[in-house]
This record gives structure tokens, sequence and C-alpha cells, in this order.
């Protein structure tokens, strides 16, 4: 009786023991499955290249800064174009930052043919340049019909011209401005066009409703609808 009851005392101890090490096995579990997700996910993500282009000063350098360290920087005239892998939105590949001064802009189309997006960066209140911004991004509309182009309208929060009251503000942030300056660039109404208004410095890519995001999110659709074109 003794013996029998030295074993069950063991087994029941096993057992116990054998519970208590559950959350070893849910958490050797619950990690493979993370990796397992990871893996596949970026398994069958195709690296993309997505051209970054706007007049100079136009926030081009700062949007890709911000997307890799959300965070803002001062970054001196891009001079020549500055090539950088990232990781956003799904799109994993190249994102090319290039000039947008007068012999920058003669390069654009040696990029852009092989891009599989295109970011053009309008500096919103920059009227100076209104007229060269339209041009160049008319060509690059009509050169590039088959790529997709995500234009960012920057610099959606600049407030500091003292001859602008706040309902000259609200007027520069209601539609009505919003259609003239689209009218104005002649921006065509195409499926593989968005337009977002924002601000680089102010988005926070972190938060739900980062304009930034939201542009790249709505990128990354249209990029990969090509790359399922390609299979």
């Amino acid at each position: 009786m003794a013996f029998n009851k030295s074993l069950y005392e063991l087994s029941e101890s096993i057992k116990s023991s054998l519970k208590d090490l559950s959350w070893v096995k849910d958490s050797v579990v619950d990690t493979f499955k993370s990796i397992t997700n990871y893996f596949f996910k970026n398994l069958f993500v195709k690296e993309s290249t997505i051209s970054i282009i706007g007049i100079e000063n136009s926030g081009k350098s700062t949007l890709v800064g911000k997307i890799l360290t959300n965070t803002n920087n001062i970054y001196k005239p891009t001079k020549h174009p500055i090539t950088t892998t990232f990781d956003f939105c799904n799109i994993k590949g190249t994102i090319v930052d290039l000039g947008g001064h007068d012999k920058g802009r003669l390069n654009w189309e040696d990029f852009l043919f092989a891009a599989h997006g295109i970011i053009f960066m309008i500096d919103l209140f920059d009227e100076e340049k209104y007229e060269v911004c339209k041009y160049e991004l008319n060509s690059v509309l009509h050169r590039n019909i088959d790529t997709p182009i995500l234009i960012f309208m920057n610099k959606l929060d600049l407030t500091d011209y003292s001859d602008m009251n706040d309902s000259e503000m609200a007027l520069r942030n209601s539609m009505p401005f919003r259609q003239s300056i689209e009218e104005y660039f002649q921006i065509p109404n195409r499926p593989n066009i968005r337009i977002v208004y924002m601000s680089v410095i102010n988005d926070d890519i972190l938060a739900e409703k980062s304009q930034i995001k939201i542009g790249f999110e709505w990128l990354a659709e249209e990029v990969n609808k090509i790359h399922s074109r390609e299979k």
C-alpha cells in the first residue's frame, strides 16, 4: 500500500509540474507563429522602387527622414540622387530622393521609367514656384500614365504669414481652396493618381490618421497591383 501511495503521489507531482510548464508550451507556440507569420508576410512582399520628386525645398528629404525615423531633421538641398532602403506601410525596397533644382530635374526621367511608384511633393504655399511646378507635374503625369503617382500637397500647416488672418487661413484649408489648387495644376482624374494634403513636419506616422501613412497605404495597394500583373 505504501508503494502504491508513493507511486500515486509521484504521478500527481509530475502532472502538476507539467501543468505548471504549460505556459512554456504556449509561449513557444506563440513565438513560432509570430516568426512564421513574419517570414511568410515578407517572403511574398516584392521589393519596389519609389521615386520622390518635386521642386527644391518642397519637403522630399524631410519626408524620407520621417518615414525612416518619424523625426524632423534639417537637410541641405539634394544635389544628387540619394537612394535609401525602406520598409513602410507594406512597401519594401528602395526609395530614391531626386533633386528639385534645374539640373536635377533633367535627370528625373532616368529614374522614373524604372519606378513602381512616384511621389510628387508640392510646397503648397510657395506660389512663386507654382508655374514651374505645374509644368513639371504635368510632364510627369503625361509621361508616366501607367505608374501610380501620389501627390503630397505639403506645408498645409504653414501659418507664418503676417498678412494672413484666421478667416484667410480657414479658406486655405477649405474644399474650394483645394479644388482651385487641383484645377490650377490640371491634375487629371485617374484611378492611379492620389492627392493628399498634409504637413510633413507635423505628421506623426504612428498616429492612426497620419496623412503620410494614408498616402503610402494607397500607394502600396497600387504598387502591389503592378507586381500582380508582372507574375
